[in-house]
């Protein structure tokens, strides 16, 4: 199944994606 997924919300998604990675490096060098 092949969909387009609309840009705006493209780029909500990626934007939120990196911020969770942020916190999660942050996180993990925490730790450590």
């Amino acid at each position: 199944m092949n969909f387009r997924i609309p840009s705006e919300v493209h780029r909500q998604l990626t934007l939120k994606a990196q911020m969770t990675g942020r916190s999660i490096n942050l996180i993990i060098l925490g730790d450590s």
